[in-house]
């Protein structure tokens, strides 16, 4: 029955598709003749194995050697029939981009060349497609600038019937992105130091980097002293230290200080200023009962209307303008109260002293407490 056996195999040629076992009967230059146990050879060419830079047939296959191919065309006539090993490879590879597939897993290509739509991809002996889409995580126009490189992608759909494979780069970036963005969460805490890159900047604030995810500083966390817009203090692209405020990570929401990395004006007067002290100052709000003078951000003093000038002054804005730089004199300063009591007069050369004038209608200490109130 064997022998029956035998004898129906030799006659019966294998068809295009099959995968036959047979043995190395001779090995050439360009190609390894193939005994397969019927009457016809196999022919392997040297375009159908997979041979590393530099190697030869002879390299790869000795006679004798078992082997296992596909065939590709089987000749009805007096020819041999054409075998491939690099198609037998790519059906061991289709079925790993299944299991990768199935899996999630991610899987390693070369990005060759560019086409109608996006790039062919190869993988080992077969190639895939990566739509345009799904070649990065950002738009992109032209894939040249892609072409050559390794990059890990996930496969998205399989079709061996056709020999068809696509692939997504994208979905990798995203989700290394995603890790990247958790891990930095996980090390963030409330209280916490860090340095951030300012990216960009709106009416209420600025949006800082802080090592993959953007914060909010807003603008009344930058300066001790009152900011009209973040970037009379900052500028795109600054490196800077901030503090975190607060943290949801649920929200995807950060809260960042700035002014909070430096020392609370108030807190260092005792050491940096005395009365008695003549310095230069900034306007920044007049009232009807005198001005406030910024000495340092965060730290404004309040020159009374009776402490402007040598003379009676019925309007304050009549002699002093938002914005504008005056010398001043340190009359008193209350760091229960937070208050500095400051005079442009007493601040005047001895030349241009005049005798005291009337008091005022209201006391500076009244003003000062109306300012709060207001505040």
């Amino acid at each position: 029955m064997d022998f029956m056996d035998d004898i129906e195999k030799s006659l019966r040629l294998p068809k295009p598709g099959d995968v036959i076992d047979g043995k190395v009967d001779q090995v050439m230059d360009d190609a390894v003749i193939v005994n397969m146990g019927c009457k016809k050879d196999g022919i392997l060419r040297a375009d159908e194995v997979v041979l590393e830079e530099g190697q030869k047939l002879s390299d790869v296959f000795k006679e004798g050697d078992d082997i296992q191919a596909k065939v590709i065309k089987s000749d009805e006539g007096e020819g041999g029939i054409l075998l491939s090993k690099k198609r037998l490879v790519a059906v061991e590879n289709y079925t790993e981009l299944e299991e990768a597939m199935e899996n999630k897993e991610v899987i390693n290509v070369k990005l060759v060349r560019a086409v109608n739509g996006g790039v062919i991809a190869a993988y080992k002996e077969i190639t895939g497609f990566i739509p345009m889409s799904q070649l990065s995580d950002r738009y992109i126009e032209n894939a040249d600038e892609f072409l050559g490189q390794n990059v890990d992608v996930r496969v998205i759909r399989v079709d061996t019937k056709r020999n068809r494979a696509v692939f997504s780069r994208k979905t990798v970036l995203v989700e290394e992105k995603r890790k990247a963005v958790a891990e930095v969460w996980s090390n963030l805490n409330v209280g916490d130091i860090v340095e951030g890159k300012v990216m960009r900047f709106t009416d209420y604030g600025a949006f800082v980097d802080i090592g993959g995810v953007d914060g909010l500083l807003h603008i009344s966390e930058i300066s001790w002293g009152k900011l009209r817009h973040p970037e009379e203090v900052l500028k795109i692209g600054d490196i800077i230290n901030v503090k975190i405020l607060s943290l949801n990570e649920e929200k995807g929401k950060i809260s960042l200080g700035l002014k909070q990395t430096q020392p609370e004006p108030w807190s260092l007067v005792g050491d940096k200023y005395q009365v008695g002290d003549v310095l230069d100052g900034k306007v920044v709000q007049t009232k009807e009962y005198g001005a406030f003078v910024e000495l340092e951000a965060g730290l404004d003093g309040l020159v009374h209307i009776s402490e402007i000038a040598n003379k009676r002054v019925e309007n304050v804005s009549d002699e002093l303008k938002v914005g504008e730089t005056v010398k001043v004199k340190i009359m008193e300063i209350d760091p229960e109260k937070r208050r500095i009591s400051l005079s442009i007069k007493a601040a005047l050369p001895a030349e241009e002293a005049a005798p005291a004038e009337e008091p005022a209608e209201e006391p500076a200490e009244e003003a000062a407490e109306e300012v709060k109130d207001e505040e």
